[in-house]
């Protein structure tokens, strides 16, 4: 839908139609797909991608420039930029990350200033004054991220001093109070009773370490002590983390043995020895075997450096940092046959199949199936690409096609910088924000991999809770910490549409939004787009006394320039004005009884949020929808004209009452959108 220039809302025309399943001009073998895009890893996928790839847990990615939102997702290929800052910090990674994989294991002591994590508005700067060794913060708390430990006993240590002008100024003021928490398990509280730094107060922790990445939470009472106070009441110095304390029985580090698979007898060139590690390393980190003169030029680079004098561990290290800066690492890389559509061949399938599911780099099942005739069924029927998507999705780490699927469709990172109304809503804070995100996250997880059909995305007779929405939504606290399944009342509970995480983000800070609510289930369940609003329109008219959502957005709709959207929408929005502005169900508002019933466009009577679950689940807008937005999540790209057949044979088979979204994976890894590519030819 379009706006007319009356601000009507208006049909589009219809796309015209191409038949993907016929022959590419000049290669009558090859079927009609769409242009290919190069595809840089997100932000996520190289997370992912280096774990892997070396062992190490990394949080450096948190600098990186955020990514591009286009089609509803961050990964859409042709929107993916690169800058020089961006460059800049893939370098810093890249030298980072070698040091940390080659790092023997021993005893040492690491500064943490750059692990402190600077989400949720937390924040650590050089107290004023103090000099760079001492840090404040203006938070009740901060995270500090441990990642690529070995196993052992760890100790944390810091000072810190309570700044004397508090003692002056609030002489009855009490001495803060400093807590850590490890995980799940609290670490000793400290008394800060220094006000000088010539004698700080020591604190210090001592914990176990495994190889998994830890936080350790800080928190405190300095702040909350004096809202208004001009200055922090507590600086700290650097935080150190001293470890293992235990005598290490080994010199060496499963990331660096991964890597390190032999090493030169003294004496000895390193040449031999490093194209061993090299040719190892590359094929993983590229995700293919390097071609002779990429191998050659990493060579070049660990003789220059033996030349130079630096050890092995050094040269190689150089030239780790030279693959992880290479663009066939950052990058996809497909090779591209201008003027051509060409089959991909099996390590491109791999990357792709890896990419989809995990957001990461193909595991060892698939570079050997790449290896050994690819992904024909015919052939290696344990490779068939069915078979290989299916073990994929059983696989714990397909838990990530849930998060950057969800994430991105239903946008949840938002979230996290929602703002409610603090007077009204004083249970909306960080706590609860969690917890409605992986509410929808565990939902999420057991329809898109279970057996569930399109339907239960949003009729779902079932939810996760833990004991902050068991209070949210007025239902017993679950048995056990932590989450658990519970079955829901059909006619309040039950699917996307009804949990709060979406009921947050489509209202107000102080109201619901019936427009926005109603817009979304158009746009983000029916895919159709209703657009912005009129640019004269203004929120204020909700602002006058007495105001009532409903009859101030019906009298809006009622004029000719807006009432072609907002009749779309608002009926539909109206369905859902039992749940306030952070989804908690309501009867009443003020003491009036909240009327939700409407009838939409098309003349169907609803009477409450039941009513509209079931226009959803039986509009066959719904599945051709979900179809598009996987079609778009798994190609990277949206549907284009050459795409028009497989997208109604999916339309099809997704309009069937048993038709899983597993299922609906398997069909988009088999149309050729997945298992070719198209290079248009490069102009002269």
């Amino acid at each position: 839908f379009r706006k007319d220039e009356n601000g009507h809302c208006q049909a589009d025309e219809a796309p015209v139609s191409s038949d993907d399943t016929a022959s590419s001009p000049g290669n009558p073998d090859s079927p009609i797909v769409a242009p290919s895009h190069l595809h840089r890893l997100t932000n996520v996928e190289y997370t992912h991608t280096v774990n892997d790839l070396l062992g190490v847990h990394s949080s450096l990615v948190r600098d990186f420039p955020a990514e591009a939102i286009a089609h509803g997702f961050n990964h859409i290929s042709a929107s993916q930029l690169i800058s020089p800052l961006r460059v800049a910090y893939y370098a810093d990674a890249a030298t980072e990350l070698a040091e940390r994989t080659l790092a023997p294991i021993g005893v040492a002591t690491y500064s943490l200033d750059e692990w402190v994590s600077d989400e949720d508005g937390i924040w650590l700067q050089p107290a004023s004054g103090l000099g760079e060794s001492w840090w404040a913060t203006k938070s009740e708390g901060f995270t500090l991220e441990l990642a690529n430990l070995s196993p052992g006993t760890y100790r944390l240590e810091t000072d810190t001093v309570w700044l004397v002008y508090w003692e002056q100024e609030f002489p009855n003021a009490t001495a803060p109070v400093v807590s850590a928490r490890l995980d799940s398990t609290d670490l000793d509280a400290f008394e800060i009773t220094s006000t000088s730094f010539a004698s700080p107060t020591h604190l210090s922790w001592e914990f176990q370490a495994s190889t998994d990445l830890h936080e350790i939470e800080v928190a405190g009472d300095w702040f909350a002590q004096a809202a208004d106070a001009p200055d922090d009441a507590v600086v700290f110095s650097a935080f150190s983390l001293t470890g293992p304390l235990e005598d290490p029985e080994s010199g060496v580090s499963e990331s660096r043995s991964a890597v390190l698979l032999c090493e030169p007898e003294p004496g000895d060139s390193f040449t031999p020895c490093a194209s061993n590690i090299l040719e190892d390393f590359t094929t993983r980190a590229w995700r293919r075997p390097p071609d002779d003169a990429s191998l050659a030029g990493l060579l070049e680079l660990v003789s220059a450096s033996e030349e130079a004098g630096s050890s092995f561990e050094s040269a190689i290290s150089t030239a780790m940092e030279a693959v992880l800066l290479s663009p066939r690492f950052l990058y996809r890389v497909e090779e591209v046959e201008p003027g051509s559509v060409r089959a991909l061949d099996p390590y491109e399938i791999a990357s792709r199949l890896s990419y989809l599911v995990w957001k990461s780099m193909p595991d060892e099942t698939l570079f050997e199936c790449a290896q050994t005739g690819g992904f024909q069924e015919d052939s290696t029927p344990e490779c068939a690409i069915s078979t290989q998507l299916e073990r994929l999705l059983s696989d714990p780490r397909a838990a990530s096609v849930v998060e950057d699927f969800g994430g991105g469709w239903l946008q949840l990172d938002a979230l996290g910088g929602l703002a409610k109304d603090g007077y009204s809503y004083p249970e909306f804070d960080t706590s609860l924000i969690d917890s409605m995100q992986t509410e929808t996250l565990l939902f999420l997880e057991e329809v898109l991999l279970g057996d569930a059909n399109l339907g239960e995305l949003w009729d779902a007779n079932y939810t996760w809770i833990d004991e902050d929405l068991a209070d949210l939504y007025a239902m017993p606290s679950p048995t056990t910490a932590g989450f658990s399944r519970v079955d829901v009342d059909p006619e309040i509970r039950g699917g996307l549409l009804r949990q709060a995480s979406l009921l947050s983000l489509t209202a107000h800070a102080t109201r619901t939004s019936p427009s926005r609510r109603g817009s979304w289930v158009l746009s983000e369940a029916l895919c159709e787009n209703i657009g912005e609003p009129a640019e004269d329109f203004s929120d204020s008219v909700f602002e006058a006394d007495g105001a009532n959502t409903r009859e101030v957005l019906e009298a809006h709709a009622s004029d000719p320039a807006c009432s072609g959207c907002h009749t779309r929408m608002d009926p539909l929005g109206f369905a859902l004005e039992n749940y306030d502005p952070i989804g908690r169900w309501r009867d009443d508002l003020g003491g009036v009884h909240i009327d939700a019933a409407a009838t939409t466009f098309d003349g169907i009577d609803l009477a409450g949020p039941k009513d509209l679950v079931d226009y959803i689940t039986t509009d066959e807008r719904m599945p051709t929808c979900m179809v598009e937005r996987l079609f778009t999540f798994s190609n990277e790209r949206p549907p284009t004209a050459e795409d028009s057949a497989a997208m109604t044979a999916l339309n099809a088979l997704a309009i069937t009452e048993d038709f899983t979204l597993p299922r609906l994976f398997q069909e988009m890894v088999g149309l050729p959108s997945f298992l070719y590519r198209q290079d248009p030819e490069v102009a002269p």
